[in-house]
């Protein structure tokens, strides 16, 4: 599979991208994940690390738990975490899933939906052994699948990338999560 993938969509992620993460007070917001249990994590030494074209994507993304089961998001957990500004140190070429010609692989609407991560992550398995620096998909929990994520491919663990700006959840995103989505904070 990872040969007939090499030609899949693509999509390049610039450095010039403003991206967004919301991630535990004091870590490192450029962590790669191996733990597998995120939508397109890679085993072993090889990590991903989940970030969004938005803060309110960002924001969907960490805390997809509590919407998608209409439950009140703690405050204390909105505390617990802050936001990141980032921007990627070198391009990366990602596999587009968003791309309307990811259907001819056989990429549906179910890779950015689907609770079955065994799948997700066989799919991501296979793009970066085909040679892809990540994945760029629609984040599922908003229904109207505006929300676009990437998933980059890169080391376990931390990785001493620079860091735009971070801090504190402003209330104006949480305020904007509530009006939006009707999703309430507590």
């Amino acid at each position: 599979m990872p040969n007939r993938l090499r030609t899949f969509p693509s999509y390049d992620l610039l450095e010039t991208l403003a991206l967004a993460r919301i991630h535990s007070i004091g870590r490192n917001p450029w962590y790669f994940s191996s733990r597998m249990s995120g939508r397109f994590d890679l085993p072993g030494t090889l990590g991903t690390c989940y970030l969004a074209e938005t803060p309110t994507g960002a924001f969907v993304e960490v805390f997809q738990r509590w919407m998608a089961h209409r439950i009140p998001i703690p405050r204390s957990e909105i505390a617990a975490r802050q936001a990141s500004d980032l921007f990627v140190p070198r391009s990366f070429r990602l596999a587009d899933c968003i791309h309307p010609r990811a259907l001819a692989f056989g990429a549906t609407g179910l890779i950015h939906t689907t609770p079955d991560r065994s799948l997700t992550q066989a799919w991501a398995a296979a793009f970066h052994a085909a040679g892809f620096g990540g994945v760029r998909y629609l984040v599922s929990t908003a229904p109207s699948m505006h929300l676009v994520g990437f998933a980059l491919f890169g080391s376990s663990g931390e990785a001493a990338w620079p860091v735009a700006a971070t801090g504190p959840i402003g209330d104006a995103l949480v305020d904007e999560i509530e009006r939006v989505f009707g999703v309430l904070v507590r």
